[in-house]
């Protein structure tokens, strides 16, 4: 059985020059405990949690006869600069580890994206230099933050100084109300606008019938466009 551990980061790949004796993966699922009267304790089943890996390594300051990185032997130093510039980044960076034994063939490789959230180094003066690091690695799941612009237009109505007072105003006309608008951005649909506005995305047909002009069909919206929210 041959393994193989790699960090993968801006088009470089390095691999540990010696693997590890054994590594974990975790992967939980969030829970929680509630106390229902009748029934007494349940969990409420939330989602999986983010995966942690985590591994010893050792990095020899001298070229071995079982180090996996032959004819490309680095010292220990190389390795921890390395692994630090990659924290320092503040960028994911792809692990791998590959399996090439047979009964696993559908399992061989894992490959994803983490960060190391940390790095435990220990240097034993016996082994003269040698590195021993533990690893912490948590999945990253890449992410992306959406802006929503929102104008709304108001008409101020400004009553002069010893004008006439009504004593029985009429009802407000359509154009004397506040006209409410939206932009829309990448992403929206109808549902969504509508959710946001009167709290329910099946109110979505209000929007629709106030913009028919603009909307050929209630799925078929595109940013930029600007409507009426009644």
């Amino acid at each position: 059985m041959n393994y193989g551990f790699f960090f993968d980061y801006n088009n470089e790949t390095i691999r540990l020059p010696v693997n590890p004796e054994k590594f974990s993966i975790t992967i939980e699922q969030e829970g929680t405990e509630k106390t229902v009267v009748g029934l007494g304790a349940i969990n409420i089943i939330g989602d999986v949690k983010l995966q942690t890996i985590k591994f010893d390594a050792e990095f020899p300051c001298r070229e071995q006869s079982y180090i996996t990185t032959k004819n490309q032997f680095r010292g220990p130093y190389f390795y921890l600069d390395k692994f630090k510039k990659y924290m320092e980044d503040k960028n994911p960076i792809r692990f791998v580890l590959t399996r090439d034994y047979q009964e696993a063939k559908d399992l061989n490789n894992i490959s994803i994206l983490v960060t190391i959230e940390s790095l435990d180094v220990n240097e034993d003066a016996l082994e003269e230099g040698d590195l021993k690091i533990s690893f912490s690695l948590l999945e990253y799941k890449p992410y992306t933050s959406k802006t929503v612009d929102i104008t709304i237009e108001q008409k101020v109505h400004i009553i002069k100084e010893n004008a006439p007072v009504r004593q029985n105003p009429t009802p407000a006309t359509s154009s004397d109300t506040q006209t409410r608008t939206y932009t829309v951005v990448k992403g929206d649909c109808l549902w969504n606008i509508a959710k946001r506005f009167y709290g329910s995305g099946n109110q979505y047909m209000k929007i629709y019938n106030a913009n028919k002009d603009k909307i050929k069909k209630p799925a078929l919206i595109y940013p930029g466009q600007v409507f009426v929210i009644p």
